[in-house]
């Protein structure tokens, strides 16, 4: 009986006094060579991430949309409006990204002007690490 009370108790006892097996940092993502870039024209650039879900390690196709600046300063945006989550897309006519949804309009550096309303803004979390090419 001693055993088994034993044998029981010691999963519990670890789950309740040991920390949890700490989160490895999530790793940049190399969505590509971003020296051909042309200034002020977004590129839509498709990449492959590794994204682990418990066990299981699974490869997604993501994408982002990528600005350089004229200073060579580079930005990545996820494709999704901040509104409904609808897919924006660059506009080269109007100059804007556009987002078919409720037709909003978003100024090139994506941060400071929404051009046309509901969505507030079209930043979202970076996709992937432009910094070392900067």
């Amino acid at each position: 009986m001693g055993a088994i009370t034993a044998s029981l108790s010691a999963p519990a006892l670890a789950y309740l006094f040991l920390p949890p097996k700490a989160r490895k940092d999530e790793s940049w993502t190399d969505v590509g060579d971003i020296t051909y870039l042309t200034p002020n024209q977004p590129v839509e650039m498709a990449f492959r991430r590794n994204r682990v879900d418990g066990w299981k390690v699974v490869s997604e196709k993501l994408t982002a949309w990528v600005v350089k600046t004229p200073s060579g300063k580079v930005s990545a945006f996820g494709p999704q409006c901040t509104h409904l989550g609808c897919a924006h897309h660059w506009d080269d006519a109007k100059s804007q990204f556009v987002c078919p949804c409720h037709n909003s309009l978003f100024a090139i550096d994506a941060r400071s002007s929404t051009v046309r309303r509901p969505a507030r803004s079209i930043v979202m979390r970076p996709n992937s690490k432009a910094a070392n090419y900067c």
